[in-house]
């Protein structure tokens, strides 16, 4: 008699601990909510890419995001009348290619997709490429070595030289060499910071992405400062240095490939409108299930 309710204890506890297991597996792998009504916030992103025409035949090629840091796509949709339209993958990164022989009007083009973070990840490991030392004048390469080895001085490694870099570029009346190289560079101080960056010989790269705001309409890319610690990829704020992606921050791309080209246009420009929905989380999970089925199927037209 004891060894059957030993059995049916054993058994029970067995039953107990796989349905849980299945419910913990479904809750935290697949994203199915643990309790009726729970919403997730999912945004809509509306993309425009806007230009007017140009000489010869027209193509308008956007970098695409992949979803990264945990974000996940789960619905795209292009607007594409009158144009011969594609998406590729090119080099790791999915672009949307329009293409038309001729054009007489300004005209704008539209990619919207529903985005949600399910959980806070991280980036993905990529390889390291070696940094290229800029082309300066004299006078710009000896305020160049003067900050590099100034920073040096002052910082321990590579995390803290780029953190001391941020914080020299952001001061209110900056040194006299970062002054100089700001003044006499035709470029952001951002891309100062990476040119900077590649003379201390510190992999870096600009992290652009949308930072999200319910309502917000002809929001641009902004930029995040991405750096190589010999280690790992870190990320950085470029006007407070603190350390991180935040919590609002879509990430588009990676690295300093163009994500608008235009040839056969003029005047380009590259706006996102941004709304906030609360959605059902079955009806989030079953949308995400139809975007895996569609890049499935995508990736097998590809191969082909």
């Amino acid at each position: 008699m004891l060894a059957t309710r030993i059995q049916i204890g054993l058994i029970a506890g067995l039953l107990i601990a796989l349905g849980l297991g299945l419910t913990l597996y479904k809750a935290f792998s697949l994203g199915f909510p643990l309790v009726p009504g729970e919403y997730r916030e999912v945004w809509t992103i509306e993309s425009k890419v806007g230009f007017s025409p140009g000489d010869g035949p027209t193509e308008v090629a956007l970098s695409l995001p992949a979803g990264s840091a945990g974000w996940l796509i789960i619905e795209e949709h292009f607007a594409s009348s009158g144009f011969g339209f594609s998406v590729r993958e090119e080099e790791t990164v999915r672009r949307a290619r329009w293409t038309r022989q001729s054009l007489d009007r300004p005209t704008t083009l539209y990619y919207k997709m529903q985005a949600y973070r399910p959980w806070d990840g991280q980036l993905d490991e990529i390889p390291v490429t070696e940094s290229r030392r800029p082309m300066l004048e004299a006078d710009q390469q000896v305020a160049m070595e003067r900050l590099v080895a100034e920073l040096r001085e002052r910082s321990t490694n590579s995390g803290s030289f780029v953190e001391l870099l941020v914080r020299e570029f952001n001061r209110e009346t900056p040194g006299q060499d970062t002054g100089f190289l700001l003044s006499t560079y035709e470029e952001s101080a951002f891309d100062v910071m990476l040119a900077v960056l590649a003379w201390a010989g510190i992999p870096a790269q600009p992290l652009r992405g949308i930072a999200l705001e319910d309502g917000r309409r002809r929001q641009t890319l902004s930029n995040l400062l991405e750096f190589h610690d010999g280690q790992r990829w870190r990320v950085l704020d470029p006007l407070s240095a603190e350390p991180g992606i935040p919590d609002d921050f879509f990430i588009w791309q990676r690295g300093d490939a163009a994500v608008l080209d235009v040839v056969g246009g003029r005047d380009s420009s590259l706006e996102f409108a941004l709304v906030s929905n609360s959605l059902p989380a079955r009806t989030v999970l079953a949308m995400e299930q139809r975007a895996q089925q569609y890049a499935l199927l995508n990736f097998s037209i590809y191969s082909l």
